[in-house]
């Protein structure tokens, strides 16, 4: 997913790793996720750019990218462009042919902001329902759908036999449960409702938290860290 594509709720679900409001570590092995190995779980990784860099280094030979065109995004799009053609096989999902797409193996059509259902968080913390506007044109699939096509491809079906952006969000509602920031609480029926929520949301009754930090900061000693 590109950078500043629903960033919020990427930092809440451990996909960026920068620990700006230290919500949570990717490197947290709490028993949140039911039926899988801790030594199945992924591991802190290296930034967007170093990961160009071990392309380069032809570290890693096979790449997908998804929601994202680097070659135009990134610093330094020639030394990116050069390390995209070295690899082995390169995927990009998209819903145009983008700079970075022309340079790939295989391209699967992805639908439309205007086509996909599911939630976003702004910057506040508030997280909104968007539904679908615009059916689906052509062979295009939602992002989710696709990654489930790839991980039954890759024999992981059960932990992705998702049928609908909703189930996905009720998993997330279960794995926030007792963290900072907690969805346990929401659904997509008060998302409708409520025209959204802020988090943490601990329970359906809870009408969600207004203002996070009007006590104390998320550090050990309450204080805020002002750079």
């Amino acid at each position: 997913m590109g950078k500043g594509q629903e960033s919020m709720g990427k930092r809440q679900i451990n996909y960026l790793d920068i620990g700006l409001l230290k919500i949570s570590s990717i490197e947290d092995t709490s028993p949140r996720f039911g039926g899988i190995d801790e030594k199945d779980l992924p591991k802190k990784g290296v930034s967007a750019f170093e990961m160009f860099e071990k392309v380069d280094q032809k570290e890693i030979t096979s790449m997908l990218i998804m929601c994202s065109n680097p070659i135009v995004s990134s610093p330094n799009t020639n030394f990116v462009r050069k390390a995209l053609m070295k690899l082995k096989f390169l995927m990009v999902v998209d819903l145009y042919l983008s700079e970075t797409a022309q340079l790939a193996d295989l391209v699967l059509p992805s639908t439309s902001y205007l086509e996909d259902e599911g939630t976003l968080t702004n910057v506040e913390g508030r997280v909104l329902l968007r539904e679908a506007s615009f059916p689906i044109q052509g062979e295009a699939k939602h992002d989710w759908q696709i990654l489930c096509e790839i991980a039954n491809k890759l024999g992981k079906k059960k932990h992705f036999s998702y049928q609908s952006s909703e189930e996905i969000f009720d998993e997330l509602r279960l794995a926030s449960k007792g963290g900072k920031a907690d969805y346990s609480g929401m659904t997509y029926k008060r998302l409708r409702k409520e025209k959204g929520i802020l988090w943490p949301c601990r329970g359906e009754n809870d009408p969600g938290t207004v203002r996070l930090f009007e006590d104390e900061f998320a550090h050990d000693d309450g204080k805020a860290r002002w750079l």
